[in-house]
């Protein structure tokens, strides 16, 4: 198969593909990013994950998404607000219905590792 460049999806066009696959039809199932893009979303411009030089970032699928082209996973780039219907939150990944709809919201979506020091973690937080 073809390595894809650029891949067009009603959110935008998705560009900087590392590695994705697809379903039996050809639709675009999921994809790793290397490049800064923008989803248009009703929930406001979301950037998927593409940098992944922050050791404590999860590593894996910038962008799932079901048949119906329906966003079905993101993990963002950056802790982004999210505005939903029970209020405003800061999240790492969102996870969505078919019908595009939140499913769930994750504050937090780092690696876990006890090899982390504590100047480290002063050095990323800077509330500590």
């Amino acid at each position: 198969m073809k390595f894809k460049e650029i891949v067009k999806t009603k959110y935008g066009v998705l560009e900087g593909i590392e590695s994705y696959t697809v379903y039996k039809e050809g639709n675009i199932y999921e994809c790793v990013l290397n490049k800064q893009n923008i989803l248009n979303t009703k929930y406001g411009k979301l950037i998927p994950s593409y940098d992944d030089s922050d050791e404590g970032k999860r590593i894996g699928r910038s962008v799932e998404f079901y048949e119906n082209g329906e966003i079905k996973v993101i993990l963002l780039d950056s802790k982004t607000k999210i505005n939903t219907s029970i209020g405003e939150f800061e999240v790492e990944k969102i996870t969505f219905y078919p019908n595009g709809n939140i499913k769930r919201i994750f504050p937090f979506n780092k690696k876990i590792s006890g090899f982390f020091n504590v100047d480290e973690e002063v050095k990323k937080r800077k509330y500590l």
